[in-house]
């Protein structure tokens, strides 16, 4: 199959480049699923240029996110999903330790993956499961978040922040803080119906979070600035197990993805691009030229 490589195993966007390699081979729950679209993440930044900390099982091939058909199934899967589903998911299972997503085909474990409904396209699909999941993560399983509190979130207007806004007030947080390095960033924050959005650069939060909550602050400060913390996140989910990831996959299905197809939680597709145009994809997010999650269509 085709798939996207790094010529020297790192380097800059020019040195990816289409390879041929095997096909995916299944054992276990994995699924076989022919890719459609794949999002682009800054992981697959830090990966090409070989500062993501890859576990060693897995491959060079980069992506995280996905959307497209089930072809074949492994010896251990269940019932749950069957050859011509249409389906997606953040793949970090299965035997995609050789093969990940910027491909033709990807091996994953049932768990990670989830029905397509009617209402999505491919194209928004793929652009929903690291932000969202992560998000998730964060909130359901890492904080252990609870209905009636206040909350502070840095880089507000970035994806996982844009996510985190929107499910924190689904589970009924109190008031939402975020800051944001722009007012137009800020302004974004506001329509999503953040209590109050921050520009860090002319304005200090801490000032502003204190007024108003009395003196109290917040009972969480979620941080979806440093580098550092894109990377740690993503690897905590590849490197859990099939239960947690599975548990993850199920949170995002019954409390958020009803929202997201009913309308009443917004996503955001930056652009849409043919997997062809990759180098250039890459450039763009590098430059921070983005307002939403760029996604690319593996034609």
């Amino acid at each position: 199959m085709k798939a996207i490589n790094v010529r020297d195993g790192t380097g800059p966007a020019e040195a990816l480049f289409f390879d041929e390699v095997p096909d995916p081979e299944l054992e276990g729950d994995d699924i076989l699923v022919r890719i459609k679209v794949f999002g682009v993440n800054r992981a697959d930044l830090m990966q090409r240029a070989g500062t993501y900390p890859m576990l060693p099982e897995y491959g060079a091939i980069m992506g995280l996110e996905f959307s497209g058909i089930v072809e074949a199934k492994g010896p251990e899967a269940s019932d749950a999903f069957k050859v011509g589903d249409n389906v997606f998911g953040l793949a970090f299972g299965g035997t995609m330790s050789a093969f990940c997503l910027y491909a033709e085909k990807v091996a994953t474990s049932e768990k990670t993956l989830i029905h397509l409904p009617k209402e999505l396209s491919w194209e928004r699909a793929a652009s929903l499961p690291e932000v969202f999941m992560t998000s998730v993560q964060d909130l359901r399983l890492i904080a252990n978040f609870k209905a009636g509190e206040d909350i502070l979130i840095h880089a507000g207007a970035s994806g996982v922040g844009l996510a985190t806004i929107q499910i924190s007030k689904l589970l009924g947080a109190n008031k939402i803080f975020v800051t944001a390095g722009s007012d137009e960033k800020c302004r974004l924050c506001l329509s999503l119906e953040a209590t109050s959005a921050v520009n860090y650069r002319t304005t200090d939060f801490t000032s502003v979070v204190t007024q108003e909550t009395n003196g109290k602050g917040v009972d969480m400060i979620l941080d979806m600035v440093q580098r550092r913390r894109i990377s740690i996140l993503t690897t905590q989910l590849r490197s859990s197990g099939k239960v947690y990831q599975g548990k993850v996959r199920d949170l995002f299905r019954e409390e958020v993805l009803p929202g997201i197809v009913k309308g009443e939680i917004k996503t955001f597709v930056d652009g849409v691009y043919s997997w062809k145009e990759i180098v250039e994809v890459h450039k763009r997010l590098e430059d921070s030229k983005t307002s939403g999650k760029m996604v690319c269509i593996v034609d």
